[in-house]
């Protein structure tokens, strides 16, 4: 009788980013922006030194790795 060890599934991932950080980075990057929209004056923090959206790109980086960090890194100045 042979035992097999278990095999852990592997994470579902888009453009090599795990799908759990690129909702998170959109539910945030979201969120802020209609944060900006209700409470600010819509410019999507153009005269806020530092910007709002370095927040969300080091604790992708630090949580999800390189990866997961460059991606909110593009979809944060897209949306900027």
């Amino acid at each position: 009788m042979t035992v097999s060890s278990p095999v852990a599934p592997k994470p579902s991932t888009d453009f090599g980013v795990l799908r759990a950080a690129i909702a998170e980075t959109m539910v945030v990057l979201a969120a802020a922006l209609v944060v900006d929209q209700v409470w600010f004056d819509g410019t999507r923090f153009r005269d806020v030194a530092p910007h709002p959206f370095w927040l969300i790109v080091l604790v992708m980086a630090a949580h999800y790795g390189t990866a997961a960090g460059a991606f909110a890194t593009v979809i944060g100045a897209l949306v900027a």
